[in-house]
């Protein structure tokens, strides 16, 4: 409950996006490349975007939270 009524405030959603991504990377083994494959966006952009989280446009953005969030879905 307190995530909920601090946590989730407290946080940008692109840095939620952001460290989800370096989750799939980090606990479960999914390459960078591969995420960019399911997003249909460059491995680079995706690169950049866990090291800048502004530097993506917003549909960019957008197709990388709905396939990091699936995949998080999925492998959970």
């Amino acid at each position: 409950m307190g995530l909920l009524v601090i946590g989730i405030p407290s946080t940008d959603a692109n840095e939620r996006v952001s460290a989800i991504t370096q989750a799939l990377n980090n606990e479960f083994g999914i390459p960078v490349e591969t995420i960019s494959l399911f997003s249909n966006l460059e491995s680079e952009d995706i690169k950049k975007f866990m090291k800048e989280n502004d530097s993506l446009s917003i549909e960019k953005r957008y197709k990388l939270a709905v396939t990091v969030l699936f995949l998080h879905y999925i492998c959970k």
